[in-house]
């Protein structure tokens, strides 16, 4: 008999990003690097059913990954899971999340930096 591994969830230590309660949101600043990014690859088709707000699926989108939550977990203070999933997939498959995790990765780099010069 194979046994299911139970899902641990991991903590964010992404700056930029507050867990408020059990959620995430993104900062202005960070936001704005990333709906640039989300625009280039993905943008909106002029026809057709309007989206769900990109930058709270964006943030449930990374609050799944930090807590490895199953999509049906998500919070309730986010769009709806297929909907949420369906842009993960979609962004996976234009590159778009390979481009905002490393704009991510380098925010992350910069706050650290600034925050080891400050406190020098």
């Amino acid at each position: 008999m194979v046994q299911r591994q139970q899902r641990q969830p991991r903590e964010a230590a992404l700056s930029g990003m507050a867990a408020a309660g059990r959620t995430v949101r993104l900062s202005e600043e960070l936001w704005s690097k990333l709906e640039a990014i989300l625009l280039s690859y993905d943008p909106p088709a002029r026809v057709g059913r309007r989206r769900t707000g990109q930058r709270r699926v964006m943030e449930a989108v990374l609050y799944r990954i930090a807590t490895n939550c199953a999509w049906h977990e998500l919070p309730a203070g986010y769009p709806h899971p297929s909907s949420v999933y369906r842009s993960y997939r979609r962004w996976l498959r234009t590159g778009a999340l390979g481009e905002v995790l490393i704009a991510l990765q380098e925010h992350v780099g910069q706050r650290r930096r600034q925050t080891q010069q400050s406190g020098r």
